[in-house]
């Protein structure tokens, strides 16, 4: 092995990570949360009383990540 094929394995090679695509691997129940958040804040003011910003609160992410 040359310096240079050396160089291109460090460079290029299986021990670096590389960033995943998609979605992070965070909660897995976070959606769940939302929606068992959703269905009490509509049950106690009803849909149309309800908003995102009472959702958010009520399960304690922002409203950007619900919208």
């Amino acid at each position: 092995m040359t310096k240079d094929d050396a160089t291109h394995v460090r460079a290029h090679g299986a021990s670096t990570k590389r960033k995943r695509l998609g979605r992070p691997a965070g909660n897995i129940n976070q959606r769940e949360n939302i929606l068992d958040a959703a269905e009490v804040d509509f049950s106690q003011r009803g849909y149309a009383g309800t908003s995102l910003k009472e959702v958010a609160a009520s399960c304690g992410v922002t409203q950007a990540l619900i919208t």
